[in-house]
């Protein structure tokens, strides 16, 4: 009899999750969101661009080249920014000390207009939060008001 009692007990266990689990649905925009944050999230070059801009002539920025830019893209678990949030760090000349662009990209699903919207935060103190992508508890603290 104690088998048949472990057996129900964990059949309603079982039952009691599925429940819960279905009533968090995801809507089709949050599905895509959440597939945008399974793969997005890497270490990114613009290799191909510049030996593009080599075969084509362009040598110069004022000619239209482009600078060798590398972007380290990680997603970030900070609710105070939302469900979906990614931190991306960028660099260029294959200098990681030479960052020019950090941001905090938040996904929303936007089920009226049935979109995906991006809000883009940028860092009063950019300083404060360099290497997040490398450690994330870097970002303990962070605030809308620091963006």
């Amino acid at each position: 009899m104690p088998v048949v009692r472990a057996l129900v007990a964990s059949l309603l266990c079982a039952l009691a999750v599925s429940v819960a689990a279905q009533e968090r649905r995801y809507s089709l925009l949050e599905r895509e969101i959440e597939y945008l944050m399974e793969i997005w999230p890497g270490d990114y070059d613009n290799r191909e661009q510049l030996q593009f801009d080599a075969n084509v002539g362009r040598r110069s920025l004022d000619e239209g080249a482009h600078l060798r830019v590398h972007s380290q893209v990680r997603r970030v678990d900070l609710p105070a920014f939302g469900e979906y949030v990614l931190y991306v760090e960028e660099y260029r000349d294959n200098d990681p000390g030479k960052i020019f662009r950090q941001r905090l990209y938040e996904f929303l699903a936007d089920e009226e207009e049935k979109a995906i919207r991006v809000r883009l935060h940028v860092f009063r103190d950019g300083q404060r939060w360099l290497g997040a992508h490398d450690d994330p508890d870097v970002l303990n603290g962070l605030t809308r008001d620091d963006t």
